[in-house]
């Protein structure tokens, strides 16, 4: 059946309101996120899973009314393990049977629903009604002071052995990872969820009943519907009885996302299949709704330690925080290697680095922050690898390879970041046109990039930029003098020449550095976001703007005031002791989007990088000694240069002593004569390329200094700061990171 059609208006009829219930879904999953143990703890799911085998489902079959028994929401516990019971629907049809003693084919059968808010509350009220006193009912307090993890042996009181095959605490601690993925505001548009719907009913399911038999991988927009429905397991059940011919089975179980793992091989089944089936993979690869990353239990644990270590460096700067500007001190040059406690850490930030997927190491540079005369507060690593795109690529195919650079804000003294900063990608956050409301909501579209900044290992805030403005010196056009007539003469009678008028010139235009364009979204409880305006301002074009932030509404503190930072000068200024965590890795993080996104240009030979960085060193080019080669920087001579600026020197920019060597083009090899060595002179790509000139994707060349630049930044094989992989003659070098 190749090539056919997906079935037309699969959501008329739906037996689920599918797009409205995938909301109160979320809701759910936020409210248990709160409460780690619930993923971990072992002791908290035992006794979860005793009241949930032991009172619930007796409770439930007690009640002969199906509609009755349906509006009744156990404690939050209880409601958790079943949620996560219900996800391998036919384990659960079968324990279910088990533990009440019934035909799992008979009307009997428990049900669920999802409930929005009030539902919800209601629901809770009428089964606490019936809840016997002898239990615990509302256990959030008593979950707020669970430990996150507890594997301790603790032995459920007073029960007969479990009933229930299926291992819920193992399926637990998998749902975590399903939870984060679909936590980001845009889940939860109206248009959004409908194309989800969409793809779910009318061709993943339809690409399950043309190929029974193999293992298809959806993307998370599709698996949250896929979810949502085997949560009414009554209706889950007869719906894809009626499309398969059977109960479609669920396993979450498969999660080794290594070359050559099921996972991986099944997902490229699934594209293959689902081009030959349908046409094309537009639906099942939208943007903003695949894998952004497994938080992992280690990472939890540590992120449970945060609150202390804070509250300390909070208590030393109580008193002084109103008075004086926090300082940046000088970046240094970070050891290339971590902290064997930190390597013991799947950290969701720094995958790249721990993975070992890019091409050359990472390298890192730190610098802290503290009040003149007092010892510092806090410190960062900003760590780069090379495979990392400062823009978006033009091919989605290249989407899988934007695993990019970090940020890690710690204590002076210790190895547990903090705070943490990394760049995504429209792997995970989608374009403006797939939304019915993006005004509020972080959204990425071409020439933007973005970074995740997060707290104590909670999503805080995303911030998106663009640099706009950049433009290239235009030469003036001499104007062309006209030509008089010739006067007629009667006698003789010849005729006279009209003349013809001269061309006016044209001024030169020229050049400006623009700027980077900023949008800070705020994510709020609920799974929402609100754009947060920045105001910022330069004095002049050569200098790094200074930023204004209200943090009232990014962080949940009575007092977060407003956050100044200057990048120029190297300072941050804020309102609270709280809020000066989130503040110092706000100002690297847009420090960090200055650097990745300033454009570039670059001599025309192929350049290498020279000279030390921060103590560094690198290899010297080939051609090192060749009196007609000379050393320039990627940045245009009339933008920020990065290397004057301690933070932006912290976040990746250029070092103070690292340079570009490439070889001088003189004008006349292009054709000029004897033209300025600062006139600009154009080409088009053909022209250009006749010469050997590979340009990339600019149209015009700029000399400068005697140096011939192509316009633009870099993209496709770009990495950090412009620099081409490919370009570069040193084999000992970073490759355009600032030097090694």
């Amino acid at each position: 059946m190749g090539n056919c059609r997906a079935r037309p208006n699969a959501q008329k009829g739906q037996s689920v309101p599918l797009a409205h219930a995938a909301v109160d879904l979320l809701d759910f999953l936020e409210l248990v996120g709160r409460f780690p143990c619930l993923y971990f703890n072992q002791c908290v799911l035992r006794e979860a899973i005793r009241r949930y085998e032991k009172v619930w489902l007796p409770l439930l079959s007690r009640i002969r009314n199906p509609e009755e028994r349906r509006k009744l929401v156990p404690p939050l516990d209880v409601e958790w393990v079943w949620h996560v019971h219900l996800l391998s629907p036919r384990n659960y049809r079968e324990d279910i049977a088990n533990v009440l003693n019934i035909d799992p084919l008979t009307s009997k059968m428990i049900d669920h629903t999802l409930f929005g808010p009030a539902q919800r509350e209601a629901g809770r009220s009428a089964a606490r009604a019936r809840w016997p006193t002898s239990e615990i009912f509302d256990m959030e307090n008593h979950l707020a002071k669970q430990p996150v993890v507890d594997d301790s042996c603790c032995s459920a009181r007073g029960s007969s052995p479990s009933k229930i095959k299926y291992d819920i605490s193992s399926a637990a601690a998998r749902q975590m990872t399903f939870n984060y993925q679909v936590q980001l505001p845009h889940y939860r548009d109206k248009r959004y969820l409908s194309i989800a719907v969409e793809a779910y009913l009318g061709r993943f399911l339809e690409l399950k009943r043309r190929r029974p038999s193999g293992f298809w991988v959806p993307t998370y927009f599709i698996d949250l519907i896929w979810h949502t429905h085997q949560l009414h397991h009554v209706q889950y059940a007869r719906d894809t009885t009626k499309l398969c011919g059977n109960m479609l089975p669920h396993d979450d179980s498969v999660n080794d996302r290594s070359a050559g793992s099921q996972l991986a091989s099944s997902w490229e089944a699934t594209q293959q299949a689902w081009k030959e089936e349908f046409g094309d993979t537009n639906i099942l690869g939208l943007v903003g709704g695949q894998w952004r990353g497994n938080p992992s239990r280690e990472e939890f644990i540590v992120a449970a330690q945060a609150p202390s270590i804070r509250a300390a460096v909070e208590d030393s700067i109580a008193d002084l925080v109103r008075r004086e500007r926090f300082v940046v001190s000088d970046p240094v040059l970070a050891p290339n290697d971590w902290a064997e406690e930190w390597k013991a850490v799947k950290w969701l930030h720094a995958r790249s680095a721990q993975e070992g997927r890019s091409r050359r190491p990472a390298i890192s540079r730190e610098c802290t922050i503290g009040l003149p005369g007092h010892p510092p507060a806090y410190r960062a690593r900003v760590t780069h690898t090379t495979r990392h795109f400062h823009v978006q690529p033009k091919s989605e195919s290249q989407w899988h390879q934007h695993i990019g650079s970090f940020i890690e804000i710690l204590p002076v003294e210790g190895w547990q970041p903090l705070a943490t900063a990394h760049f995504v990608g429209q792997e995970q956050l989608p374009t403006p046109g797939v939304l019915s409301q993006s005004r509020e909501v972080p959204t990425l579209e071409a020439g933007e990039t973005a970074m995740l900044l997060r707290v104590a290992g909670a999503d805080t805030a995303i911030i998106v930029g663009k640099w706009v403005g950049f433009k290239m010196p235009q030469p003036g056009i001499v104007g062309t003098p006209g030509v008089d007539g010739v006067p007629g003469d009667k006698e003789s009678q010849r005729k006279g020449k009209p003349g013809v008028k001269g061309k006016p010139g044209s001024r030169a235009k020229p050049p400006e550095a623009g700027h980077c364009d900023l949008a800070l979204y705020a994510l709020k409880g609920s799974g929402t976001s609100t754009a947060c305006r920045i105001k910022s301002g330069s004095s002049s074009a050569d200098q790094p703007p200074k930023f204004q932030v209200s943090l009232e509404e990014v962080l949940d503190i009575s007092n977060a005031g407003t956050a100044t930072i200057c990048l120029s000068e190297g300072w941050v200024e804020v309102s609270s002791k709280e809020s000066l965590l989130f503040s110092f890795l706000l100002g690297m993080s847009l420090a960090a989007m200055n650097v990745m996104l300033q454009p570039l240009v670059k001599p025309l030979e192929a350049v290498c990088w020279s000279g030390g960085n921060l103590g560094g060193t690198s290899g010297a080019s080939s051609q090192a000694n060749d009196p007609a080669e000379s050393v320039h920087s990627l940045l245009p001579p009339w933008a920020v240069q990065q290397h004057a600026f301690k933070m932006l020197v912290a976040a990746g920019g250029m070092a103070p002593t690292a340079t570009v060597r490439g070889r001088p083009v003189q004008v006349s090899a292009l054709g000029e004569g004897n033209a300025s060595t600062d006139e600009v002179i154009h080409r088009s790509s053909s022209e250009t390329a006749s010469q050997g000139l590979a340009l990339e994707q600019a149209s015009e060349l700029a000399v400068v200094g005697g140096v011939a630049y192509l316009a633009g930044s870099l993209t496709g094989d770009a990495i950090f700061n412009g620099q081409s992989m490919d370009q570069c003659k040193d084999p000992g070098g970073c490759c355009g990171c600032g030097g090694c």
